[in-house]
């Protein structure tokens, strides 16, 4: 019974008293056109992850003082994956040999693969060892593994960070 919509952005949640009954859409045709809509639904589910959209609204978020990691992420076009179908598409996890950091390892389509790398906060953001990028590359340089897989690779996007990720 549930309708699935694609190419929308949620602006707000709709209650009634405390109960959550709906929201204001956003819904796109194309990148130019949209509408503003309101939906109504029997249950509202925030899935919004890391963003916290509903508990942001409501000011519930509260930092979990064993999240304090940071991460650093982009995106790779010919990166070295795994032979066979089963593991071409496998999602790795790689750590730096001293366990410092470690690395997620996501092929997606079109020959790209999404390439993070999370830590402590305080290492990973630390302005002492250089730009964002230097940040990221001295960390692949500590993964000899990671290292091999994208030898041949070409970055193909910028750099993306965030906090409080594990």
């Amino acid at each position: 019974g549930a309708v699935l919509r694609s190419h929308a952005h949620v602006l707000d949640v709709l209650f009634d008293a405390e109960r959550a009954v709906g929201v204001r859409v956003k819904l796109y045709e194309d990148e130019e056109r949209f509408e503003v809509r309101e939906i109504r639904a029997k249950v509202v589910v925030d899935a919004t992850g890391v963003s916290a959209f509903l508990m942001n609204r409501l000011g519930l978020k509260q930092a979990d003082p064993r999240l304090k990691k940071g991460t650093i992420w982009t995106y790779w076009r010919n990166a070295y994956r795994d032979p066979g179908v089963r593991d071409e598409g496998a999602t790795l996890i790689l750590s730096t040999q001293d366990k410092m950091s470690w690395f997620w390892y996501i092929p997606l389509s079109d020959n790209v693969v999404s390439v993070g790398v999370t830590g402590d906060m305080n290492y990973i953001f630390d302005k002492s060892r250089g730009s964002i990028e230097e940040i990221y590359m001295q960390e692949v340089a500590r993964c000899p593994e990671l290292q091999k897989r994208l030898d041949d690779a070409e970055r193909v996007h910028e750099f993306f960070t965030t906090k409080d990720f594990s």
